[in-house]
């Protein structure tokens, strides 16, 4: 060995760098490569950095993918009511199916349990205030407001426009916000300013509508009031999607169904209650929307950068994501389809319930307003506890009938077919509670057998966030046709009880369409 591969053996010159010890006892050698590697913070000068970095090759920073396709975001949005659907959406890119990490989110991130359970309160509280506002405005206090603007039987064909206006202005709003989310950089994240943005737009505009004098007023408050639940309701389906972990995915999703679920019968309770300052009422609805943007701002985890995210030109495709899927299958079309009809035969009895209660007997002879607050609420908590029952039955239901759902979604429709006769034969306070029961049971359960059907004849695993949007899609459109149709109803039959009769006959249009869908 040659002097230089024996540290030590001669003195170092002053000012010399210093030979590297010896790596073990008794060796006198140094390992190539080894031993001898440079300091990387010290050997290069601050002009070679300069010049490795000029001649570097610089990495296509990451892109996120776009929330209309992601099957986790989708499922969100599809799982609004206080059933627990235990039907796995299959998602390609999941951490469960090529061993990446279930414990960490989309970007990478290993949340802590802290963060965790301030996740599962955050958005349950989030989705509790929020349904609280969408379910006190719907059901009871814009009705309400109508009715004493404008009469009983007005009053309930405004509101058909109101709510298919609004649910027009959704739709296209969300289409052009969501990819618009999508490539929003800063260093609050992609959705975070959405939320809020939306939370500020609606407690603005909910002011707004306690203080219309108008039918005219209430409606243009009222569709410029959806641009704001529309940016905070996919903010909210988006981060839940993107920053959960697929090991902590069902425990945040139930969290949050449970706080939606909630949130939709203490609307009703409170806004009932609030019969005798119906404006007051609507005050209330802004401070809960207020309160859902600090819980989704404070109690959930924040939201990381994306400023590093690389931004990809938006096109036309990307607003078309959430209305079509080029080459969809027959049998997805006919499943969807009867997601359609489904929702169009659960809005035509619900968004006008509190007309359907008040004028039980006729516009000429409206019950007292009291009588009538008493009966939604009774109402609520009956419908309430079958939903929960429903979500125990739901269970060993999709069990036993895992392979083809088609026999207990029939037998969902026909017992909402069994719920809208009820109010039909007995036209009093004991059909009105047999409606509320078997419908709140039997919707329950058809929402997510619907689902369940439509998800297992997706043949493209790649595009399953797209079936899925459509999908969300289809139910929104439902909504939109049993509104035109109630209004239309009551508009050519002068009462309320024949929604009830078109509400069967969506039903029955069900039947046939799932009866048609073939499985694989």
């Amino acid at each position: 060995m040659t002097n230089q591969n024996q540290p030590g053996t001669e003195p170092t010159p002053e000012g010399a760098p210093q030979q590297p010890p010896r790596p073990f006892p008794n060796q006198d050698f140094i390992r190539p490569g080894i031993d001898d590697r440079p300091d990387w913070d010290t050997a290069l000068s601050d002009e070679d950095m300069e010049a490795v970095q000029r001649l570097a090759v610089r990495q296509k920073p990451q892109v996120a993918p776009d929330a209309a396709a992601q099957p986790e975001v989708q499922a969100a949005a599809l799982e609004n009511t206080p059933a627990v659907h235990d039907d796995p959406l299959p998602d390609a890119e999941s951490a469960f199916l090529d061993l990446r990490d279930p414990m960490v989110d989309a970007s990478g991130y290993r949340p802590t349990h802290v963060e965790v359970v301030r996740m599962k309160t955050g958005f349950a509280l989030t989705s509790f205030f929020l349904s609280f506002a969408l379910c006190a405005l719907n059901l009871v206090l814009v009705p309400e407001r109508l009715d004493q603007m404008v009469g009983g039987f007005d009053g309930t064909t405004d509101l058909a426009w109101l709510i298919a206006i609004g649910v027009a202005v959704t739709i296209l709003s969300t289409a052009v916000m969501l990819p618009v989310s999508d490539r929003t950089r800063t260093k609050y994240g992609r959705r975070a300013p959405w939320f809020l943005g939306g939370a500020v737009v609606a407690v603005l505009l909910t002011s707004a509508l306690a203080a219309s004098r108008t039918d005219v007023t209430l409606t243009v408050a009222w569709a410029f009031l959806q641009l704001g639940f529309a940016a905070m309701q996919f903010a909210l389906f988006a981060s839940i999607g993107e920053r959960v972990p697929d090991k902590f995915r069902d425990a945040v999703a139930l969290w949050r169904k449970v706080g939606w679920g909630a949130g939709l019968l203490a609307g009703v309770v409170v806004a009932a209650l609030c019969m005798d300052a119906a404006a007051g009422g609507i005050e209330i609805c802004a401070g809960a929307v207020a309160l859902a943007a600090v819980c989704m701002l404070l109690v959930v985890p924040r939201e990381h950068s994306s400023s590093y995210l690389r931004i990809t030109p938006m096109a036309t495709s990307d607003m078309t994501t959430i209305l079509r899927v080029p080459g969809a299958p027959r049998a997805w079309l006919v499943a969807t389809l009867a997601r359609l009809l489904a929702s169009a035969a659960v809005t035509v009895p619900l968004a006008f319930v509190w007309f359907i209660v008040k004028y039980v007997h006729g516009f000429d002879a409206p019950l007292d307003l009291r009588m009538t607050m008493l009966a939604v609420v009774a109402m609520a908590v009956v419908a309430y506890v079958c939903m929960a029952i429903a979500t125990v039955v739901l269970r060993p239901v999709m069990a036993k009938w895992e392979d083809d759902v088609r026999a207990p979604a029939i037998a969902a429709c026909v017992i909402s077919v069994l719920a809208v006769a009820c109010p039909l034969l007995m036209p009093s306070a004991t059909g009105l509670m047999l409606f509320a029961a078997l419908f709140a049971f039997s919707t329950t359960m058809l929402q997510d057998l619907a689902q369940s059907l439509a998800t297992s004849v997706i043949e493209r695993t790649s595009e399953r966030g797209a079936y899925l949007a459509v999908l969300n899609t289809a139910d929104s459109g439902g909504k939109l046709i049993g509104a035109l149709a109630g209004g239309v109803t009551v508009l050519c039959a002068g009462a309320t009880q024949p929604l009830f009769i078109v509400s069967g006959v969506l039903a029955i249009l069900t039947i046939v369409c799932v009866a048609f869908v073939r499985q694989r």
